[in-house]
């Protein structure tokens, strides 16, 4: 990377735009960066380094304080940095977060804005996006960048002086050998949780021997319970103890099994069944006894409950036959009814018909009328017109009347607006010449303590210069020459004066003395600022910048007057907002109506609004002139119109009432008297029907009462009362037929199944069972204990067996991992861990190129070797430096360098880091190097090595950029960057 132009707008001290032009000073290959403290030398070396990584050089300087003190608030802070790399240009646009003065006088936050352009003119935007892109193309990130390409104050001797673990940090970023260390650290991971899985392995197997059953095993029990485990021994015991508990377990199923059988061949509920059944079958045959006994009582019931059914089927004829002779009755009653109200209906309906003719006859009057309802209806229309314009009309008046106090309104805010913006401009002046006033009294002040310093010091001088004839004298011996006058005789020396200064003393004044210049030199700055601000645009002081502090009154009646405007201004606004509070209810107008565009854009709306409204009542009045137009002569108002309709309306009502009502009359009538014809002949009909009914309900109820062998009515009659009680004798016949079916089967199934069998002595069968079941159940006890053993035994042991084989697997594991892991973390006998290893690889390469450097700059005397013995108190080892000096031929620490020799050996070691990242890291071209101190250690004869060596950089191709006071490297690098400092800010020229 070879830059190509830097412009620096109020970056730094640099209050105005900056820009240096390096393709005229890079041909040389080394140039000099030169000027007084504080001028901002380094600034620019932050602005490259902010240009492309968004920080300074160094870690001391944020980006908020980049913008320049001197540079007007209005201006922004940016840096523009072009270079060149692989014949390709580049092109940065970076600024930082800062606050701006806007045209309304406050202030507003400006964001941070970055640019990347490429050589084919895209732009890359956002600080994310372009700091990954540039670490793309240099292929070197900011730490690696402030290492070895710009080697800034405090960081030039760090790499030298550094301990071996502050190396590996710093060549881990440089190198990026994270993966190894991240490796080590995996390996010690990977070695705890084998070692974790190891322990729980082990502890789960002691869970699983001590909850082992050992069945009163002394022996066994030991083996379960010992603090450290024999597992191998505790699986061949309990295998064994397994073993045994098998084969008694299956003693004790043999022996059951017999038990069982012996049991099962006493019947014992057999018998129980079988004498049971005895009891049950003479039971049953008393029961049959009783039911053989009640046969004639229950052939009786059948007998009467036949006579109750036939009884039940032949009221079904009686009871039609009533039926039919009380529908012919109500039939006759009908009949009689209907023929006595038939010539009174005739009679009505031929006077209903009458009054139908008579009303109809006035249909023709009503047609009139209603044709003249229609032309009233529509002159009713025109009048209803005219009222709801008349309303419209005046809502429109009445919104006109609100526009125009809304207009008047607009003009007041517009007064007020001006006002407003009269007021910011006095208010800003008002703080202006009040910070004038404060800064001319401190100025007054400074003066004052300035001329009483300085008196204070001058006093001092002469006082100093004076004695120092006494101080000489103090130092003469006999015999010895006077540094003066070289006499060996000293026959009156001066006598040393009492309270004279010392030069420490004189030294302090005079560093008060330029404080308090520097101090007034500041104010003097900050005033002219103030004074400029105060008369721009306006001519508020009639005298120059230079004379404020001779015309302190004018300031001060200045400062009345223009308070005096700002009150003046305060209270007509103020009068302004009551009489609008007043007008709207609202106590304080809008903030928009504060800016007067706002207010005349909202006038000019008003304004329009009331044109449109003129014309909108215009046309209205127009309209209703029209409707006026239309109305008849004969109309005067609408109140006559309306009494004429309802009276129109009340005859038409009343005409079509009288046709309804007669209509409806004559209609009721004929409708009543076809009805009632209707009805006698209906009723002769079913009269008709209803007596051959009555003669065939009457033959079936005779020949019913023979066919169910009654031999009289009164006999149909009595059996006929107890229809009720059938379904109770039904029952009755039906429990006793089921209970002798029942009783019959049951019985010679009882008398069949027990033919040949006899009863048993069930007390001495039932002894003989419990005393097998007790027995029996006692050995089921100790199967159960036997066999729960038998499992949780057999359980554990598979539990362990294949706990034991998984952790000789996790075993052969831990072995191999814990050793790579003690290696590479540095627990060997060099301390040295695998990323040491490898940092020390690219050291020595470091190293070897570092010493061809070292022994051109240092005439052969020194060269750098890396120590390999182990480091006190376990301390990590392998990039430790020592220094060795060929004169004595031995070997020394490194710090006893002096300040020359350890810049010349730093530079050395800077310049190899740069060729041993470019070699290492394909891709990374570093031509440009930027050093930002050291020179001032060095005599003649080193200097003149250390930039030759510089020079020699050149010669290949790169660039070097140097920061120095050194006024010797101006006479040496005749290609130079003066920057200059002035009270309004610094700036900068070339110089080649």
């Amino acid at each position: 990377m070879k830059p190509i132009k830097l412009t620096m707008n109020a970056f730094g001290p640099f209050s105005g735009s900056e820009t240096i032009d390096f393709t005229t000073i890079i041909q040389s290959g080394i140039f000099l960066i030169t000027g007084p403290t504080g001028a901002g030398k380094t600034t620019i070396f932050d602005a490259i380094c902010f240009a492309l990584y968004g920080r300074a050089s160094g870690d001391n300087r944020q980006n908020e304080n980049f913008k320049s003190d001197f540079a007007p608030e209005t201006t922004l802070c940016n840096v523009y940095f072009e270079f060149e790399l692989r014949g390709k240009v580049f092109c940065l646009f970076r600024q930082p977060q800062q606050q701006k003065l806007t045209s309304k006088g406050t202030y507003t936050m400006v964001p941070s804005k970055v640019e990347l352009t490429l050589p084919n003119g895209d732009v890359i935007t956002g600080a994310l996006d372009v700091n990954v892109r540039i670490n793309d193309i240099l292929g070197i990130n900011l730490n690696q960048f402030k290492q070895i390409v710009m080697l800034a104050q405090g960081e030039f001797q760090r790499l030298l002086e550094a301990s071996s673990d502050e190396k590996q940090e710093i060549f881990r970023r440089i190198f990026s050998t994270e993966l190894f260390d991240r490796f080590a650290q995996e390996l010690g991971e990977k070695t705890r949780t084998l070692d974790a899985a190891i322990g729980k392995q082990t502890d789960a197997i002691a869970v699983c021997a001590s909850g082992m059953d050992c069945g009163g095993d002394a022996e066994f029990y030991a083996l379960t319970q010992a603090p450290s485990i024999d597992v191998e021994v505790l699986l061949a015991a309990a295998e064994t103890f397994v073993k045994q508990d098998r084969a008694k377990l299956e003693k004790l199923e043999q022996k059951l099994l017999d038990l069982n059988a012996l049991r099962d061949k006493l019947n014992l509920e057999q018998a129980v069944e079988v004498n049971h059944k005895f009891e049950k079958l003479e039971d049953l045959q008393k029961k049959t006894n009783v039911l053989l006994s009640r046969k004639g009582y229950i052939a009786e019931q059948k007998n009467k409950l036949d006579l109750i059914r036939g009884a039940q089927q032949v009221s079904k004829s009686d009871d039609m036959i009533a039926q039919l002779s009380a529908q012919i009755a109500e039939y006759q009653k009908e009949m009689q009814d209907c023929q006595h109200r038939l010539p009174l209906l005739a009679n009505t309906m031929r006077q209903s018909q009458s009054a139908l003719y008579e009303a109809k006859s006035r249909e023709e009057v009503k047609q009139n009328l209603i044709e003249h309802r229609t032309k009233l209806a529509a002159t009713q229309n025109v009048f209803f017109k005219i009222e709801q314009c008349n309303a419209e009309l005046l809502e429109l008046k009445k919104a006109r009347e609100r526009l125009k106090k809304n207009e008047y309104i607009l003009q007041k805010l517009k007064e007020r607006s001006v006002m407003i913006a009269q007021l910011r401009e006095a208010r800003k002046k008002l703080a202006n010449i009040e910070q004038l006033s404060l800064l001319c009294e401190k100025a007054i002040e400074g003066n004052k303590a300035f001329a009483a310093v300085k008196e204070d010091y001058i006093l001092q001088y002469d006082r100093f210069l004076s004695a120092q004839a006494g101080v000489l004298a103090r130092t003469l011996e006999d015999h010895l020459p006077c540094p003066v006058c070289g006499s060996f005789d000293h026959p009156a020396p001066a006598k040393l004066a009492e309270d004279v200064p010392t030069q420490a003393s004189l030294d302090e004044t005079r560093n008060d003395l330029d404080a308090l210049t520097a101090a007034l030199n500041t104010l003097e700055t900050d005033i002219k600022a103030c004074f400029r601000q105060i008369n721009y645009m306006d001519d508020v002081y009639s005298f120059k910048e230079e004379e404020v502090l001779s015309y302190p009154s004018e300031i001060s009646a200045s400062k009345e007057n223009f308070e005096r405007h700002v009150s003046a201004l305060q209270n007509q606004i103020q009068e302004i907002e009551l009489e609008v509070a007043e007008l709207t209810d609202i106590a304080k107008p809008d903030e928009k109506y504060d800016d007067e565009i706002a207010v005349l854009d909202e006038i000019a709306k008003v304004t329009n609004r009331l044109l449109k409204s003129k014309a909108e009542i215009d046309s209205k009045k127009r309209q209703i002139d029209e409707l006026y137009e239309q109305l008849s002569a004969d109309i005067k108002d609408a109140e006559q119109l309306k009494a004429e309709i309802e009276a129109t309306d009340k005859q038409i009502v009343q005409i079509n009432e009288q046709i309804a009502s007669t209509t409806q009359r004559f209609m009721d009538a004929k409708s009543e008297y076809d009805k009632l014809c209707k009805t006698v002949e209906i009723s002769r009909s079913k009269m008709f029907n209803l007596n051959n009914q009555l003669s065939l309900a009457q033959n079936q109820f005779h020949a019913d009462l023979n066919i169910f062998r009654f031999t009289s009515r009164e006999m149909y009659e009595e059996h006929r009362a107890l229809i009720d009680k059938a379904t109770e004798i039904e029952e009755i016949i039906n429990s006793y037929n089921i209970a002798c079916t029942a009783a019959t089967t049951e019985l010679n199934s009882l008398e069949t199944e027990l033919r040949d069998k006899t009863q048993a002595d069930v007390e001495l069968l039932s002894a003989q069972h419990k005393e097998l079941t007790a027995r029996i159940s006692d050995l089921n006890q100790q199967k159960v204990t036997l066999a729960a053993r038998v499992k949780i035994n057999t359980q554990a042991v598979g539990s362990i067996r294949e706990r034991y084989n998984g952790m000789a697997k996790l075993y052969s594991q831990y072995k191999d991992v814990s050793e790579l892991y003690r290696l590479a973390s540095g627990n060997n006998a060099q301390r040295i861990s695998f990323e040491s290893y490898v940092l020390a690889s690219y050291f020595d390469d470091i190293i070897a190129l570092a010493n061809m450097r070292l022994s051109k700059m240092t005439f052969s005397r020194y060269e750098l070797r890396r120590k390999s013995d182990r480091e006190k108190f376990g301390r990590a080892s392998g990039l430790s430096l020592e220094i060795i000096d060929n004169y004595s031929g031995k070997a020394r620490h490194i710090t006893t360098l002096s300040g020359g020799e350890s810049f010349k050996t730093s530079l050395a070691l800077a310049l190899s880091l740069a060729d041993i990242v470019q070699m290492y890291a394909g891709g990374v071209i570093i031509d440009t190097m930027f050093i930002d101190e050291g020179f001032g250690t060095l005599d003649d004869e080193s200097l003149s090595s250390a930039v030759q060596t510089l020079m020699s950089l050149g010669e290949d191709g790169r660039v070097v950029g140097i920061i120095s006071h050194v006024s010797e490297l101006k006479d040496r690098i005749p290609t130079r960057i003066n920057v200059t400092s002035t009270k309004s800010g610094s700036t900068c020229n070339i110089v080649s």
